[in-house]
């Protein structure tokens, strides 16, 4: 599989505060992070959403390989390209946040970090 920390395309919106963070990512069927990820039919794997979240908490000052565990994730629905991704990671305490994933096409991930 390819390495997620280069899956990250540009973001299109970034919406950072304190306790909040959110972005959009248009992505299309040729970006990495659909590579190998089915021939044919891409599809956005799970693992690379968890690695996104884990990579926005970052940015609201969490240390991302403290994390643990994760107590709650659930993934959805597929996202296939052509999607505009929103990734939203709202910290719920000093040591944890929550992530959500979604476009257009519905909920993908949602789920919860502790550190």
């Amino acid at each position: 599989m390819p390495d997620p920390n280069n899956l990250l395309p540009q973001f299109v919106v970034e919406d950072i505060s304190d306790a909040r963070v959110s972005c959009s990512l248009a992505l299309a069927e040729h970006d990495p992070c659909f590579a190998g990820h089915f021939p044919g039919l891409p599809v956005l794997a799970g693992v690379v959403q968890v690695d996104w979240a884990l990579q926005l908490a970052e940015r609201l000052g969490f240390d991302s390989s403290r994390f643990a565990d994760i107590p709650r994730v659930k993934f959805k629905n597929i996202a296939r390209p052509p999607v505009t991704i929103e990734i939203i990671v709202e910290k719920k305490s000093a040591t944890g946040f929550r992530f959500r994933v979604s476009s257009e096409q519905g909920l993908h991930s949602e789920g919860s970090f502790n550190q």
